[in-house]
Formats: C-alpha cells, structure tokens, sequence
C-alpha cells in the first residue's frame, strides 16, 4: 500500500509538469501507468492475505528472467565489458539466495509472466473497473509505437501534414483525471491502514469530478 502510494503521489506529480508544459501524450503514457497501478492495488485489496505475498515474492521470478537474460547475452557476447560487470555484480550468496527463494515460491505462478495468473482486462473486471480498462486501452495507443497511435501525434490540415498537439481542455482532463486516480490509491490505503479519512477523501473526489465535468 504504501509503496502504491508513494509511487502514485510521484506519478500524478509529472503528469501535473507535463500538463503544465503541454505534453498531453507523454503525460497519457503516465497516466496509463498510474490505472495499472490503481488495478493491480485493488486486486491485491480484495484478498491481502493471499496477493500480498503472490505480489511482492513475484520479484524472484523477475530476478530469475533477468539472471537468464544476461547470461544468455553474455554467452553470445563474451567482449561485452558493461553486461560482464552486471552479471557479476552479485555475490554468490546472494545468487545462492534468491535461486533458493525462486525454487521456493515458483510453484505458486503457474503463468509465470504474470504475478496474478490473468490478463489486466480480467483484473480489472474482477474488482469493478472494466470502464477503466477502456481508458487503460486508449492510453495504450500512445505508449506503445502503433498505426493508431500516430492519430495522437499527426494529422492531415488541408491536405498537408500537421503536428498535433494536445489542447488545454485535454490537458486540463488528463491532469484531472490523474488526481481522481490517486484519490482512488489513498482510498485503498486508508481502507488498508483502517484510517478515518474516508469522508475527507470522498470530499475532495467529488470536487475533483465535478470539475472534470465542466
């Protein structure tokens, strides 16, 4: 929760310099980032005891992929100085230790390129937000290189080619609705922390919202 919180507070933060500076569709690629995180915190709500330790253990999968990763590049590419260095940067105890915990806890993700077993479209349907998935899937179209993501960022103005900006209103809602997101995230953490700022929260989303609609 808490490491939710800090990341989302630090995520809305540049949003709010991007906005402010007029880059909309850096600011979505962001904005898509903190929905993810919004999903992945509310899933793990729904049933801490057991997704707590699936989240956080889920590293010594990542570390493995990685170890793997390096090694495999490192045995095709042997002069490569920089990747020797990274590969040898561990101890062997700490090899020794986290090989130990990934024999351990690798059992429990049968789809092992994912902590939670699903897609983001099952998660988000599982804990209420399938509208968010939508969004989640719009703001893919500009964080990923795609046809229709050219859309964003070129036009055609009189049948010559123009550059797209994004405009105020559309900055405007996309800071918007980045602090709706992070209302959402303190919403989870004051549930987690059984904390009595429920009211206090609720009050500033209904502001926030309001706005939005304008």
């Amino acid at each position: 929760m808490l490491y939710g919180l800090r990341k989302s507070s630090k995520t809305v933060e540049s949003i709010f310099l991007l906005t402010s500076h007029g880059y909309g569709q850096d600011a979505k690629i962001l904005l898509r980032s903190l929905l993810e995180l919004l999903l992945n915190l509310k899933y793990v709500g729904h049933d801490p005891d057991k997704r707590v330790p699936l989240f956080t253990e889920y590293a010594y999968l990542e570390i493995d992929d990685f170890d793997k990763l390096l090694s495999n590049y490192v045995s095709e590419n042997p002069d490569d100085v920089i990747i020797q260095k990274i590969l040898t940067s561990k101890d062997v105890d700490q090899r020794t230790s986290e090989r130990k915990e990934y024999e351990r806890v690798k059992k429990n993700y049968p789809n092992k390129h994912n902590w939670a077993g699903m897609s983001v479209r099952k998660m988000a349907k599982s804990v209420g937000l399938s509208f968010q998935y939508i969004l989640y899937k719009m703001f893919c179209r500009v964080t990923h290189p795609s046809s229709e993501g050219i859309k964003s960022y070129l036009g055609l103005d009189d049948e010559s080619l123009a550059c797209l900006d994004s405009t105020p209103e559309d900055l405007r809602r996309t800071f918007l609705t980045s602090c709706i997101y992070l209302l959402d995230i303190l919403s989870q953490v004051n549930d987690g922390f059984s904390l009595d700022y429920g009211k206090h929260i609720d009050n500033v989303y209904q502001q926030v919202k309001s706005e939005i609609q304008k």
